[in-house]
């Protein structure tokens, strides 16, 4: 267990009623119940995970892409979806497919969940910009995880839409969730994550994104989980600037922000990063 999986409270049973309701819900689609059910299941055959996937079209490109992407660097490419699971390996093809497939539960909500959404999309691109300029090699997991790091919310707002109402269409903080619903999403979506067996790394991003950093040991680099959560912490924290066209206000969190400070993502360092932030934003 890594030093900052240690910090996690609790085992999440707290959170079952509101998890139960939910998928009593359908607040995520079939696919990623399918998918569920497979994870759940130790004898799942590699086949049934391909029928699975490959009935959604959607699910499918997403796979090829990322089977396609430098990260795998395979030369020759990859066309089928049976080659995509086998270069990235069962396991990871689950999981990354039934990642992605709940990250689906934010478009079934409708336009309450837009800006929810949209939030999370930029994480993601924006993490996988950090990962890059840092050279971590975090992958796909990156991407899944800045699209899944506000899953808590889609939670939220699915089990009780009027009371998220009050919020307007901001984002309310984890406090404000606290006071009306009793949990925060961080928490929530931590919970969800354990429970669905996705990657303990992408948990940890999910429950501490907002919270300190874990002290590192000077001379040390930190874990993969640690880096994991500091490039989801800082994604998240540029996300609102980036939104408002804020050149300022992102150049700020890259230079005050504990998350750049510990991945050496300053602008001292990085004296252009600011600008390809900058250059994410959607049309």
């Amino acid at each position: 267990m890594s030093a900052l999986a240690a910090r996690s409270r609790g085992d999440g049973a707290e959170f079952e009623a509101w998890l139960d309701r939910a998928e009593q819900l359908q607040v995520f689609p079939e696919t990623a119940h399918q998918l569920l059910a497979h994870t759940r299941d130790e004898g799942g055959a590699n086949r049934d995970l391909e029928a699975i996937i490959g009935a959604d079209p959607v699910l499918t490109g997403h796979l090829l892409r990322v089977a396609n992407s430098p990260y795998y660097a395979r030369a020759g490419g990859v066309s089928t979806l049976e080659q995509a699971i086998r270069v990235l390996g069962y396991v990871s093809a689950r999981h990354l497919a039934l990642s992605l497939a709940l990250a689906q539960g934010y478009v079934r909500l409708g336009p309450r969940a837009a800006g929810v959404h949209r939030h999370a999309r930029q994480v993601a691109r924006i993490a996988e910009l950090l990962d890059r300029r840092k050279g971590w090699r975090l992958g796909p997991v990156a991407h899944v995880a800045g699209l899944l790091h506000d899953i808590g919310q889609v939670i939220l707002l699915a089990v009780e839409p009027e009371a998220w109402d009050r919020f307007r269409g901001r984002g309310p903080t984890t406090a404000e969730e606290r006071a009306v619903f009793g949990v925060a999403h961080t928490d929530l979506g931590a919970a969800a994550l354990a429970r669905w067996r996705i990657a303990e790394d992408i948990c940890l991003a999910a429950q501490y994104h907002h919270s300190p950093l874990p002290r590192q040991r000077r001379g040390f680099a930190p874990d993969a989980a640690t880096r994991l959560l500091i490039t989801i912490s800082l994604a998240d924290a540029l996300e609102a600037p980036l939104a408002a066209g804020d050149a300022d206000g992102v150049a700020h969190i890259l230079e005050r922000h504990e998350a750049s400070a510990a991945a050496g993502l300053t602008p001292d360092a990085h004296p252009d990063l600011a600008a390809a932030v900058l250059a994410l934003a959607e049309a």
